[in-house]
């Protein structure tokens, strides 16, 4: 004898499916954007990171929500000011997400900042690679490593970059990542 299905029960089953029918959607589109990506004379796919941008460090706060709590570290961002037209040009804030950041990637971002007049910059996330907060990684420590501090830090790294390259109040900011860094981007209003 067959079971009936509760109304919980039929939620779960069209959440399932429509996150399976998302899933699908996004590798199709995914698929078709790398199609018609190739298909434009002088355009490239592909992942490799730009070694011949500069890099810099950063002075970050170790915690965005205690004031008494002056402690600072280093982290490390690279910028290309090649395609840069002025104080109004649109920043390409690349987030390195949970691994060693390899810089600005080349490919897409270049080409689409050079056709906006914009500045690329790439920001490593706290923790990982040289943008080291903590020796050890203690429970203490790791209490640090959040999505909340690193989208502050996304904000206050994007206030300095206005001021280090003497951008208008109103230049716009545009936030690149994919995976977690995608989430990041979501989560943050600059």
């Amino acid at each position: 004898q067959r079971e009936k299905m509760t109304p919980l029960h039929h939620r779960v089953v069209a959440s399932a499916s429509a996150l399976l029918l998302l899933l699908l959607l996004l590798c199709c589109v995914a698929v078709t954007m790398r199609v018609h990506a190739e298909r434009v004379p002088g355009f490239k796919v592909g992942t490799h990171f730009s070694s011949s941008a500069p890099f810099a460090w950063f002075t970050q706060r170790v915690d965005h929500f205690n004031a008494l709590d002056t402690r600072t570290f280093q982290q490390r961002y690279w910028y290309d000011a090649s395609s840069m037209k002025g104080a109004s040009s649109p920043v390409f804030l690349y987030i390195c997400g949970e691994a060693e950041c390899g810089g600005i990637p080349q490919g897409y971002l270049p080409q689409v900042a050079q056709r906006f007049g914009a500045l690329v910059v790439a920001l490593e996330h706290r923790f990982y690679g040289a943008s080291v907060v903590f020796e050890e990684h203690t429970t203490e420590n790791l209490v640090f490593l959040s999505s909340r501090q690193a989208v502050n830090d996304l904000a206050v790294f994007a206030s300095f970059v206005r001021q280090f390259f003497q951008l208008d109040a109103d230049a716009r900011f545009v936030l690149v990542g994919g995976s977690y860094p995608g989430a990041l981007s979501y989560w943050t209003r600059l």
